[in-house]
């Protein structure tokens, strides 16, 4: 026989779950927009600033989860750190557009380094989550961002198609660490 008491847990565990996966999706989102962006840029689309808009909402959506597992402060300087990642890989699509080598190259730097403190943070806040994975996850990320962009800048959409769907495959594999981490947080807290 079920309890009224397990039967609430049950939903208390439902909705965490829900919020895991929502909160991994937000990584495929991530990818998808980026894409979305990337084609707006260099075929010259008059969509490319609504597109940039909502590829700017996504750390939005992270922080509404961040804040409800790790509180505001955290959630607050994760938001940032995303949201600085984005700005900066739209920078970047923007000047590998203009052939703007000295550009690409500083935003890589800055790219670099939002990379070491998003992953410095993230390994800090979930014993369950480890630096060296997450920052293999966002440079093996932010590689294929850039494969993709020269791919359909050089007019090969055959491999810019291949590589989105690398990208994909490698979001789900940073999908599911994300989830794992958080639900394992999540039981041992």
């Amino acid at each position: 026989m079920i309890h009224i008491k397990e039967l609430k847990d049950m939903d208390t565990i439902s909705g965490q779950m829900n919020l895991i996966l929502r909160a991994g999706m937000t990584w495929r989102d991530l990818a998808t927009w980026l894409r979305a962006y990337i084609i707006s840029t260099f075929a010259g689309l008059s969509d490319q600033e609504v597109v940039r808009q909502r590829l700017n909402k996504i750390p939005l959506e992270f922080s509404n989860i961040f804040t409800l597992f790790f509180g505001d402060q955290i959630s607050n300087t994760y938001t940032n750190l995303l949201s600085s990642y984005i700005t900066s890989i739209e920078s970047l699509i923007d000047a590998l557009k203009n052939g703007d080598d000295t550009a690409v190259n500083g935003y890589m730097e800055q790219i670099h380094h939002i990379i070491h403190q998003i992953t410095a943070m993230l390994s800090e806040i979930n014993p369950f989550w480890q630096e060296s994975e997450w920052r293999a996850l966002l440079f093996r990320h932010l590689m294929l961002t850039i494969d993709e962009s020269n791919a359909f800048l050089s007019g090969d959409y055959v491999k810019s198609t291949e590589i989105f769907d690398t990208l994909l495959s490698h979001d789900a594999e940073t999908v599911d660490y994300f989830s794992n981490g958080l639900f394992k947080y999540i039981i041992s807290s």
